[in-house]
């Protein structure tokens, strides 16, 4: 996570998820804010796959308990949305999805940030998916936009052709990553002894 200098930085705190088999996480940085307030700023990675029972709902739920445990507070990262429930997820932990926020719609091709930049055979068998999101929570935490960045980077040269001709399935182009980049814009506004707006 990298957060500029000039923030005042309060806390950076590590929590790891107690259900995880694949030793994940969160990591968390407090933002000292105007007017005593904190802005929390996560990222996390779920857990891939199926489980039985599903391990994501408890890793959810355990990095929106310290988002609202603060005034204002943003997750991002890799949720592993594969499943029907994962698309509720954050509903059911009062978090706001920033993607659907910004206007987007659940299983719109536009808002899938995986599964264009795989094998045809991953392609044909998984389909695309929204599995990074951007989750956030609290007063004066105002969404101004929301994107997808980084389709068709790729590896150049020497390296970018080996990882064409030796990767697992074949690649159509030396993709650098299987996922899309996911980008918020925040403002925070709160509202002053006046009754004003700071931000």
């Amino acid at each position: 996570m990298l957060i500029p200098n000039t923030m005042p930085i309060k806390a950076v705190f590590r929590v790891a998820y107690p259900n995880s088999s694949m030793g994940r996480d969160v990591l968390f940085v407090d933002i000292v804010l105007p007017q005593d307030k904190t802005l929390r700023v996560g990222t996390t990675h779920l857990e891939s796959l199926r489980a039985s029972p599903p391990l994501r709902p408890a890793q959810l739920t355990t990095a929106a308990d310290l988002m609202k445990d603060t005034d204002v507070a943003i997750v991002g990262g890799d949720l592993n949305a594969i499943e029907d429930f994962d698309k509720t997820l954050h509903l059911e932990n009062d978090l706001k999805d920033a993607y659907l926020e910004n206007g987007g719609a659940e299983g719109d091709e536009e808002g899938a940030t995986w599964g264009q930049m795989v094998t045809k055979m991953e392609r044909a068998r998984f389909g695309l998916g929204r599995l990074d999101k951007i989750l956030f929570c609290g007063d004066g935490l105002v969404l101004e936009g929301f994107q997808t960045f980084g389709m068709d980077a790729v590896l150049e040269g020497e390296a970018g052709e080996r990882l064409v001709n030796e990767y697992f399935g074949g690649l159509e182009k030396a993709w650098v990553t299987d996922h899309l980049g996911i980008m918020a814009n925040f403002r925070v506004a709160l509202a002053d002894a006046d009754a004003r707006t700071a931000e």
